[in-house]
This record gives structure tokens, sequence and C-alpha cells, in this order.
């Protein structure tokens, strides 16, 4: 895959069963400090996460990963 210098990719996402703000805060923090990431957010009330990053950096399955470390399975991408 070829990606300009600035073109960035987004990984949007469902997560099941997200209902506390400070872990949404958390896994925010956690996605945010990962090399690559742009912008990461996550919606408590949507069940959403959005992460914006540069795919020579970090990839989607990383954001797999951080999510189930958290107990959280991708339901689909948003």
């Amino acid at each position: 895959m070829q990606v300009k210098d600035q073109e960035k990719v987004e990984f949007n996402v469902t997560l099941e069963g997200l209902s506390c703000p400070s872990c949404a805060a958390k896994i925010e923090g956690v996605l945010r400090r990962e090399k690559g990431v742009e912008s990461a957010t996550v919606s408590v009330a949507a069940g959403k996460v959005r992460v914006k990053y540069d795919p020579r950096l970090t990839t989607s399955a990383r954001f797999n990963q951080i999510l189930a470390g958290f107990g959280f399975l991708v339901q689909d991408r948003a």
C-alpha cells in the first residue's frame, strides 16, 4: 500500500458493552499514545471508537489488540 506523506487512515468500530466513561478515557489515552496515531475518540453514548492514523506506523490489528486488552472484542467496522 502506498501512502502519501500526509495521508491518514481511519479505524472505526463498534464496541458492545462500553458504558463506563472512565474506561473510555483510558482506552482513548492508550490509543493516542500509540505511534502513528493522529487522533482517537471513544464515544460511550454510541459505543464507537474512531482512530485516525498513519498506516506506515501502526495497523488496525494493533488497535484490535489494544481493545482486546481492555476486554472488548470488535463488533464491526462502524
